[in-house]
């Protein structure tokens, strides 16, 4: 958060508010659980929506709940794949709504420059995400509450974000893939199959009860440098790589590199405990989002307590709060920031 001139701000101190109390005072209860439209549905255009259906009661440093985001605007049936037979019909208005998770991270620091500093968390589901969705109306909401300010949300540059993931951790594994069948497994199909491959996947682990050291190429493209210039195949080129590391007591975590040509501020939860409906539940992604926050503050210079978010649904209802202190099994997908 900045001023006009650019002067950053103290999030704990907005005109006599706090920024997490602007949150759940102000914009959680303005838009919770109202449809929002951000883009309408035309002759050949998707029409897409979302909305803020549950908040979670947090420590005093942090703010946290779900979104669900969807797309309408087309008309089409329903096939159950198991039956194989249609069972119904997706109406031009309605949407299919996937949930994500989000967590706000501020650190109540007796040091000033250290309550100019928060982040926020983002749970992302296969290529699905929710940062250009909800973060413009976010920036457009603050800043319409408090004329003369500026709220920031920029993605945290990789290099903190990778030195932050792998700074405690141990390499276990690491993923190449091309979407190209390389010569030296042509003999692994028939001919007929070479021009059918999606993807080759190479995967590099290291002996038993042993890890792979750290290697200079990592912090390489954390500061920009494309992959390809790095690491090579002799008739193929890498499309994708990912690198699975160990935090201890049985944690993995999977840093994605969506772009080999830019690292991403992205991980994947590793087996993640998952609903029915195949969405992870919120225990699971917040114990996650608690322990990224604490890392990333970390690397950022910050001592600061564990987050143990707990993720009692609280209901806002005609102005009052509503604790309903039964955990409710929800859902969400991976963590993103």
């Amino acid at each position: 958060m900045t001023d006009l001139e650019g002067v950053s701000q103290d999030l704990w101190n907005i005109q006599g508010i706090s920024f997490l109390e602007y949150l759940k005072e102000g914009y959680f209860r303005d838009i919770f659980d109202v449809s929002r439209i951000t883009q309408q549905a035309m002759p050949g255009v998707i029409g897409k929506n979302y909305i803020l259906d549950e908040i979670y009661e947090s420590t005093s440093d942090s703010a946290c709940g779900r979104f669900s985001t969807g797309e309408f605007g087309v008309e089409a049936p329903i096939l159950d794949v198991q039956q194989k037979i249609y069972t119904g019909k997706r109406e031009f208005h309605e949407s299919t709504m996937l949930p994500f998770y989000f967590g706000f991270y501020t650190p109540h620091s007796s040091n000033i420059l250290e309550r100019m500093l928060g982040i926020l968390l983002l749970s992302r589901f296969n290529k699905y995400g929710i940062r250009s969705i909800v973060l413009p109306h976010l920036v457009t909401h603050f800043e319409s509450a408090y004329p003369g300010l500026q709220l920031k949300v920029e993605k945290i540059v990789p290099t903190s974000f990778v030195n932050a993931v792998i700074s405690k951790s141990e390499i276990k594994k690491i993923r190449l893939s091309t979407n190209k069948l390389p010569e030296s497994y042509r003999g692994v199909l028939t001919k007929e199959d070479f021009d059918n491959v999606y993807e080759v996947e190479t995967v590099i682990k290291p002996k038993p009860r042993s890890f792979f050291s750290k290697p200079g190429w990592i912090s390489s493209m954390a500061k920009g440098v494309p992959l390809n210039t790095i690491i090579s195949l002799p008739d193929v080129e890498i499309s994708r790589l990912k690198i699975e590391v160990s935090t201890g007591k049985g944690r993995t975590r999977t840093i994605n590199v969506a772009n080999v040509d830019r690292m991403a501020a992205n991980i994947e939860i590793t087996n993640p405990v998952t609903t029915g409906g195949n969405h992870i539940l919120k225990d699971c992604w917040f114990e996650e989002a608690d322990i990224l926050a604490d890392d990333c503050f970390l690397e950022l210079g910050l001592k600061i307590p564990e987050w143990k978010n707990d993720v009692t649904l609280i209901k806002y209802d005609r102005g009052t709060i509503d604790q309903n202190d039964e955990k409710i099994a929800t859902q969400a997908e991976a963590v993103a920031v």
